[in-house]
């Protein structure tokens, strides 16, 4: 389904502008809009797919820069916005699937 929305008692009808948790299909729908768009990434191993979350990482500093940048530039290319609460750039640790 392109859209999905609820109707609510308050505004009228609410379409949600991202998937929601839980709905049918929406893994589905994830995966067909980012195969396309970090495939090759993935493929040379300068980005890796975890569920929902891309992660970007390096042996040096530099490289780190190189393969960040080179994402950014892909999602700028298919015309979409990283989240900035969700994106964090050189963590000390991070919690992976409930691996530190």
């Amino acid at each position: 389904m392109k859209f999905c929305g609820v109707a609510t008692p308050f505004k009228g009808n609410h379409a949600y502008c991202r998937a929601a948790m839980g709905m049918l299909g929406s893994k589905t729908a994830s995966e067909e809009l980012m195969c396309p768009l970090v495939g090759s990434l993935v493929q040379t191993g300068c980005i890796v797919k975890l569920a929902d979350d891309l992660y970007s990482g390096g042996n040096t500093l530099s490289e780190l820069l190189s393969d960040f940048i080179t994402l950014l530039e892909a999602i700028d290319r298919a015309d979409l916005c990283l989240s900035s609460n969700k994106t964090t750039i050189c963590p000390r640790s991070t919690v992976i699937l409930g691996w530190t």
